[in-house]
């Protein structure tokens, strides 16, 4: 069931996650990300570290490269190549993307998978418990941890509610309990 709050753009503000009693930005500091909720029940998630470190060769010369790692003989091309390919693991760690539909049952929105960066999350539930702050220009997300010992605390700022192009959010629209990174919005 779509439940109209949800309907927008969302951009991030903190992306946290709980180990052994302490919070950790689970990207570093300065994470940005978009999440889109579609009226008609699609959703996109996108999310990046900051400072993300160049590959230094088109992505398909990696990938070639990163292929050729399985092939014997070409092996010797392939270690050519070993920094870039593993610059490109690497940013590939670095960035969450996946997309699908989504539905509310209760106080959680279920996205349903339908693709994704990480290929074991394709045609899975991704289960997140929400609670909406500030009028409801505000989105949090609690997702268990896969091990079940900790949790990530996901942040997000209705996009619409302060524009797109904003790079502070003014004091007067900051709700309560804002974190340190409330301006929420990090375009650049």
């Amino acid at each position: 069931m779509v439940e109209q709050r949800f309907v927008g753009i969302w951009k991030l503000v903190s992306w946290n996650q709980l180990v052994d009693g302490a919070t950790v930005a689970y990207l570093g500091a300065g994470a940005t990300g978009v999440l889109i909720y579609s009226v008609d029940g699609r959703m996109s998630a996108q999310i990046m570290a900051a400072n993300r470190s160049r590959m230094g060769m088109p992505p398909e010369r990696a990938r070639n490269l990163a292929m050729n790692l399985l092939r014997p003989w070409k092996a010797r091309e392939a270690a050519k190549g070993l920094g870039a390919v593993f610059r490109y693991f690497r940013a590939s760690l670095s960035y969450v993307a996946y997309a699908g539909t989504y539905e509310v049952v209760g106080d959680e929105v279920i996205h349903h998978v339908d693709m994704s960066l990480i290929p074991d999350w394709t045609g899975t539930d991704q289960r997140r418990r929400f609670r909406f702050e500030c009028d409801g220009s505000r989105l949090v997300l609690i997702a268990p941890n896969s091990d079940a010992t900790n949790e990530h605390t996901l942040t997000w700022n209705r996009a619409e509610a302060f524009g797109l192009t904003a790079t502070r959010m003014p004091a007067a629209q900051q709700c309560a309990g804002a974190d340190s990174r409330s301006d929420g919005l990090h375009d650049r």
